[in-house]
């Protein structure tokens, strides 16, 4: 049987056996070790965690080893420095590129979504509680900014005052600790704010577009054959985080550090836009990249969808049926 069909029969057994709907398999030799950077504390950052939380990379051969977190362009330093796979956004990859990087997306496991929720304070019931507020964000000037200033703007609110504190991590434990009276936080980071401490929630009113899974070229050319099986892994997760919801909420209290009910919650929420055939896609950003990133690189606006992604590996799984066969057993 060639190679490429076996890993693939593997990663469909993988995942229906962590999803509990097939008879355990005996687990294959390990083959590698995958080094994985893991991004923020959120749902589509952790398909790598849940994979092996679930037993899916185990069942692939793979033994995964988590490196520190790191941001997104941190994150795309430590491929260099010989990690095989990490969690980017499309601006940090793009520019990568325009500096002579070799960084491209592989998977993308979300669709365009609200990507965040504006979420007040003990002090904040309603839009006149905003009035004022002072509003941690990411940065001033940057997607998060403007995601709250078009908050405030369909609800009547004003102009908020905000406070750039560089992290979503920084801005909940400002909201927790009373430094503000609001703040833009991740999907994940809002429902365990809400569940913890009782905020209010104010959804955003605009699509964001998503990161994706990245890994180099260089990388691809050397070691194909493992990720390969690592993009598998993530396809395998997807399964299984959309086929056992119970399974899955287990999973995330333990990676996210979040409670029953909001690990419920946050299953509930993404199970609809996670992708089962997670192309990598830069979706309708590539105009956005093109003139954000024009004015310091000339050559941005030559800028090519297919200079950031290869979708060979999750275009194989649709081609032979892979994907097809592990929905068919839903």
């Amino acid at each position: 049987m060639p190679t490429d069909v076996l890993r693939r029969k593997i990663v469909l057994g993988g995942a229906l056996l962590a999803a509990g709907i097939a008879p355990p398999a005996r687990a294959q030799a390990p083959i590698a070790t995958a080094r994985i950077v893991p991004g923020a504390a959120a749902v589509e950052q952790s398909l790598p965690r849940i994979a092996a939380e679930a037993g899916i990379l185990e069942a692939l051969g793979v033994r995964a080893q988590f490196l520190p977190p790191a941001s997104p362009a941190a994150a795309l330093e430590a491929l260099d420095g010989g990690a095989h796979l990490a969690y980017s956004g499309p601006a940090q990859v793009a520019e990568r590129f325009l500096k002579g990087g070799d960084a491209v997306f592989i998977a993308t496991a979300i669709e365009p979504n609200r990507g965040g929720m504006l979420m007040g304070g003990p002090a904040v019931r309603g839009p006149g509680d905003l009035r004022g507020a002072r509003v941690a964000v990411l940065s001033a000037a940057g997607a998060t900014a403007s995601a709250v200033q078009a908050v405030f703007e369909r609800l009547g609110a004003g102009a908020p005052k905000l406070e750039s504190l560089g992290s979503y991590e920084a801005a909940y434990a400002a909201l927790a600790a009373g430094r503000v009276e609001a703040a833009w936080l991740t999907v994940d980071l809002a429902l365990k704010g809400r569940g913890a401490h009782g905020w209010t929630t104010f959804e955003g009113v605009r699509l964001v577009l998503p990161g994706g899974y990245v890994t180099t070229r260089r990388v691809i050319a050397s070691q194909r054959g493992l990720i390969e099986t690592l993009v598998q892994s993530l396809v395998a997760a997807i399964h299984y985080f959309k086929a056992d919801a119970a399974g899955t909420s287990q999973v995330l209290q333990k990676i996210l550090g979040v409670d029953a009910r909001v690990a419920a919650e946050l299953q509930a929420f993404y199970a609809p836009i996670l992708r089962p055939a997670p192309a990598p896609s830069l979706y309708f950003g590539l105009t956005g990249l093109r003139e954000a990133l024009g004015g310091r690189y000339p050559a941005a606006e030559r800028l090519q969808a297919s200079d950031l992604v290869e979708p060979a590996f999750v275009e194989a799984m649709v081609r032979d049926g892979t994907i097809a066969k592990l929905y068919s057993r839903r």
